[in-house]
């Protein structure tokens, strides 16, 4: 990665960017919370991020289309371990795909971050799929000319999508289970398409959610608040 593409990252100029958190109120009428993990996604083209793509994909024909997919999905669930301890940490923390890259290692949300960065340099369709409800974020992907035994498959906003899990290690798109996670379709909340800033939608009304009805933070305030809050946390 050159000095320029850092920066990029850095002042955030080479992700969507958005609001710190996504607020919506749950079937009980409670307002929750949660991190705004479209914010963090690299934008198409990010030069660093397609030069990785472009390796990951070496002798895979572009006509291949679930092939390709399923060899980038293959390089985030194996070479990103998953970080437990940052998993169960109070406050939750956010990093850019080029830090996931760095660290080696992060939670599902963070995950999700990566694995959607890096399809978006193959100009794939995708969402981001939250589900608050078992502490988890994932990605789904047009089925197209995926088979799916798993039957991890759903219709929305007229298409079909399935599940392609980054945290699960060796996870193969339409045939991998999640049994012991404890993963139903039904629980998934929130979608997100995260190249129109902060467009959330409400997964069972197809409704997009008023994310500014509370206070909320633009992104460049969110590595301050977030730091302030991580800080706590570790000096106690």
């Amino acid at each position: 990665m050159t000095t320029t593409e850092m920066a990029a990252f850095i002042d955030n100029e080479s992700l969507y960017r958005g609001l710190m958190n996504i607020r919506y109120r749950g079937q009980d009428g409670l307002l929750r919370s949660g991190g705004n993990l479209g914010a963090y996604v690299a934008r198409h083209q990010e030069p660093s991020l397609m030069r990785l793509v472009h390796e990951l994909l070496e002798g895979v024909p572009p006509n291949e289309h679930e092939q390709r997919i399923q060899r980038v999905l293959d390089f985030v669930s194996y070479e990103i371990g998953y970080d437990h301890a940052q998993a169960e940490l109070s406050v939750e923390k956010m990093e850019r795909p080029n830090e996931v890259l760095m660290r080696g290692k992060t939670d599902c949300g963070n995950k999700a971050v990566l694995f959607a960065s890096l399809l978006e340099q193959m100009d794939e369709n995708y969402l981001i799929v939250y589900m608050p409800n078992i502490k988890h974020a994932t990605i789904a992907v047009e089925k197209r000319g995926f088979e799916t035994p798993n039957e991890y498959v759903f219709t929305w906003d007229n298409t079909e999508w399935t599940l392609a899990e980054p945290t699960a290690l060796g996870f193969q798109i339409g045939s991998s289970t999640l049994l012991d996670s404890g993963f139903r379709l039904e629980d998934i909340t929130l979608v997100q398409r995260p190249w129109i800033a902060d467009h959330v939608y409400n997964f069972q009304t197809g409704k997009q959610i008023d994310m500014r009805t509370t206070s909320n933070l633009p992104l460049w305030k969110s590595f301050l608040s977030r730091a302030v809050s991580l800080i706590r946390h570790y000096v106690g």
